[in-house]
C-alpha cells in the first residue's frame, strides 16, 4: 500500500520539513520497512549529532484510510528528544608520556561543545595518527 502521510510527534529540535528531507521514504511511494528504518536511523543520527545522544525514535502509528478514493497508509513516527548534552571534561587514561593538552588538542573537542556522534567517532583516528599511540 501507499503512503499517504508521514507525520511526525514530539520533535521540538527539528521540523518535520528537515526530516523529510533527508528521507528516502515518499508520500505516494509504497511503504518499505527497510527504507522506513534507514530514516529513523537517520533522525537518529540527527540527534545523535546535535547534541542529542540519548534521542529515541520510533513507529507510532500506521493507520490505513481513503484518499481520493485510493487506500493509503498514514505513517506516524514518535519522538523522545531526550536532554541536550554538552561535553563536562576530556580525560586521557592509562597515558604516562603525552601531555593531556596534546590529548585534548586533538580530540577537537572542548568542555562546553555539544555532543556529537560524527566527532566522537573521529577521535581514536585522531589520536592514532599521532603516531605515538598504539591501539
Amino acid at each position: 500500500m501507499k503512503i499517504g502521510s508521514i507525520t511526525f510527534q514530539g520533535n521540538t529540535v527539528f521540523s518535520s520539513t528537515q526530516f523529510l528531507r533527508q528521507f528516502l521514504s515518499r508520500t505516494d511511494d509504497s511503504l518499505n520497512q527497510s527504507l522506513l528504518e534507514h530514516d529513523i536511523h537517520t533522525m537518529i543520527s540527527m540527534y545523535e549529532n546535535s547534541g542529542y545522544p540519548f534521542a529515541e525514535v520510533s513507529v507510532g502509528a500506521i493507520d490505513d484510510t481513503v484518499l481520493n478514493g485510493e487506500k493509503k497508509l498514514l505513517v506516524r513516527l514518535d519522538v523522545k528528544e531526550g536532554e541536550q548534552v554538552r561535553i563536562y571534561e576530556i580525560r586521557g587514561k592509562g597515558n604516562n608520556e603525552t601531555d593531556i593538552h596534546v590529548i585534548s588538542r586533538e580530540t577537537g573537542l572542548k568542555p562546553g561543545d555539544l555532543y556529537s556522534e560524527h566527532r566522537i567517532s573521529k577521535i581514536k583516528h585522531a589520536l592514532l595518527s599521532l603516531d605515538i599511540f598504539s591501539s
